[in-house]
């Protein structure tokens, strides 16, 4: 399939998995049935029983929009491929989120103190020390500078920079592609991995590196997340 073509095995594995759930959540909902069997009632059903779950638990429309949008992609695609021509009954399926809220962005003072602060990060193996420092100043998904490689690292150009470009792996979307000019910290911490991370380009990299997850004063209360970080805090990588 197109949507496939140049991923990864493990960006293959996160692409399947939560189609697969989807397709699973929808016959738990409704029954196996063929696609041509497939009414606009049961997709109905499937949107209502998220419905219901969500006027119970404490989530946004995200998962079941997901959800619904993962279920019509594929039965779209089977139609397609396998030449059914049939019609899901895929329209005004999605539900509407009145809760959404534009992720707060992290605040220079709190990027110093709490993200920066002496020994905050020493729970960190060292290669994911540097890329969450990395991250602080060129805004990168910790997953583009965990799968940097010597080829994309570009220390010896005027301006040293960072290359996010395809390699074993897709793009998560066209606009990924670009270079990152390094400096303060996030240059100092390149400096200590100028080949790469080797210890996460092989085999498999885990979204969020080694150890992150254990650092409690790295987790603000209002559950932002690294990815996007930017300051003009420049502390050395080699910080206690």
């Amino acid at each position: 399939m197109d949507k496939t073509l140049k991923k990864s095995a493990d960006q293959f594995r996160r692409w399947k998995n939560p189609r697969i759930k989807a397709v699973k959540k929808f016959v738990e909902a409704v029954g196996d049935k063929p696609l041509a069997q497939i009414p606009a009632d049961d997709m109905l059903d499937f949107r209502s029983g998220w419905v219901e779950r969500l006027e119970t638990v404490n989530l946004t429309a995200n998962p079941a929009n997901k959800d619904l949008t993962h279920l019509g992609e594929i039965l779209k695609m089977v139609n397609k491929l396998k030449r059914l021509g049939l019609h899901p009954p895929l329209s005004d399926l999605a539900i509407e989120s009145h809760d959404a809220v534009q992720r707060p962005a992290f605040s220079v003072d709190w990027i110093g103190t709490e993200l920066l602060a002496p020994g905050v990060l020493n729970g960190l193996n060292k290669a994911a020390r540097a890329i969450v420092l990395t991250i602080i100043n060129t805004g990168a998904r910790p997953s583009e500078i965990a799968r940097l490689s010597a080829r994309f690292i570009k220390l010896d150009d005027n301006m040293p920079c960072i290359s996010i470009e395809p390699d074993q792996r897709g793009l998560k979307t066209r606009d990924s592609r670009r270079k990152l000019a390094l400096a303060g910290c996030s240059l100092d911490a390149i400096l200590m991995f100028p080949a790469g991370f080797l210890r996460y380009t092989r085999p498999r990299v885990p979204s969020v590196p080694d150890g992150k997850r254990r650092q409690p004063r790295c987790r603000r209360s209002d559950a932002r997340k690294d990815r996007g970080l930017a300051s003009d805090h420049n502390p050395p990588a080699n910080q206690p």
